[in-house]
């Protein structure tokens, strides 16, 4: 009988680590349906500030912003409602409204140049942890 020669055990493989997303190249954020980047922290401090006055069987709250134009300021509207398809709501007082909102304003940098005439931002934030921003646009 022919015995083979001992071979060596295959070595271990190492554990997979998670490899963080490369931010979205240029291109991508040139796209006008490219969405918008949002930082975690970012939204986690708006919701810091909106907790206080929230509901405790509250759905969704969310942040309005309207840009009258003409240099004008913005203005802003906080609502939270326990009802997820409510568009009217009730209002909702933020630890502090001028505050958020520049801070939601601020988020035009991450837009593309042509997409920062927007009329409308509404950042809403429902209780099972889902967000979204979206803008409106004149027409």
């Amino acid at each position: 009988m022919r015995s083979e020669p001992a071979r060596p055990a295959p070595a271990a493989t190492p554990p997979r680590q998670e490899v963080a997303l490369a931010a979205p190249s240029a291109a991508a954020v040139a796209s006008p349906a490219a969405p918008v980047p949002i930082e975690t922290k970012l939204i986690e401090s708006i919701f810091h500030c909106l907790s206080p006055g929230l509901p405790q069987d509250w759905k969704r709250a969310w942040v309005e912003i309207t840009d009258e134009g003409g240099g004008k300021e913005k203005a802003s509207k906080f609502r939270v409602s326990n009802i997820r398809g409510d568009d009217a709501g009730e209002p909702l007082v933020p630890c502090n409204a001028n505050e958020l909102t520049r801070r939601i304003v601020g988020l035009n940098d991450k837009l593309p140049p042509d997409r920062r005439a927007w009329t409308r931002a509404l950042l809403v934030i429902d209780s099972d942890g889902e967000y979204d921003l979206t803008y409106d646009y004149p027409k």
